[in-house]
Parts: C-alpha cells; structure tokens; sequence
C-alpha cells in the first residue's frame, strides 16, 4: 500500500513538471516568434533605409549636375 501512495504521489509529480515543462517550451517559443518578427521588421527597416539614402544621393547628384 506505501508502495502505491509513493508511486502515485511519483506519478503526480512527474505530470506536473511535464505541464511546467510544455509551458515554458511556449512561452520559450512565443519569445523567440516575437524576436524573430523584430528582426525581420529591423531588416526591412534597414533596407529601407539604404534606398532611401541612395535615393536622395541620387537627387542630389542631380542637383548638382544642372
């Protein structure tokens, strides 16, 4: 009967620490969606950002040209 009780209580514990685990594994996930979406959004930004430079290198070299 001991025996039981223990591997039940055994039992309990590891489906509890199996819950903990699946948990964290998401939010470990949604973290790292939500870094990675950042990262794409930076790139683009980045991007961006040369094209415009070079855009307005572009009008200017212009200007300058007339």
């Amino acid at each position: 009967m001991e025996m039981e009780k223990k591997l039940e209580q055994t039992v309990k514990e590891n489906d509890q620490l199996r819950r903990e685990l699946c948990e964290e594994t998401r939010r470990k996930t949604s973290a790292q969606a939500e870094l990675t979406n950042l990262a794409k959004k930076l790139a683009g930004t980045t991007s961006n950002e040369r094209y415009l430079i070079e855009e307005n290198n572009k009008m200017k070299r212009d200007l300058h040209e007339r």
